[in-house]
């Protein structure tokens, strides 16, 4: 859950609708979509406004080899500093496709579960 695991976030957990543990999973989910965001190319932000974008970074990443998708990481030690599995979702990803298009491409051409990191 990206909480500390040191025990002093346990009454977050045990009260989990409270608005502390509300900014502590917030906070850790914008820091761990600022990770992905700098260390890999394709990880959804808000800089990629079209469907054109996206389908061309995971094309030039899927075209890699392992070796090439490792080498292509930006300092990848920095993902040790993810907590848990919270990102958030980029609020201006994919803002300027038109959405009728974009619901098909992506249910038609696109998993973005199924895109390897390495």
């Amino acid at each position: 859950l990206g909480l500390p695991l040191d025990g002093n976030a346990d009454d977050l957990v045990a009260e989990p609708a409270t608005d502390s543990t509300f900014e502590t999973w917030s906070e850790c989910a914008n820091d761990n979509l600022h990770l992905l965001s700098h260390v890999t190319s394709h990880t959804p932000r808000d800089d990629i406004t079209r469907y054109s974008q996206l389908k061309r970074l995971k094309e030039e990443y899927l075209r890699k080899t392992p070796g090439e998708r490792v080498a292509s990481m930006n300092e990848p030690e920095l993902l040790e500093g993810m907590q848990g599995q919270l990102v958030r979702f980029p609020p201006k990803f994919l803002c300027h496709q038109e959405k009728r298009s974009l619901a098909m491409k992506l249910s038609q051409t696109f998993d973005l579960a199924k895109v390897p990191f390495l």
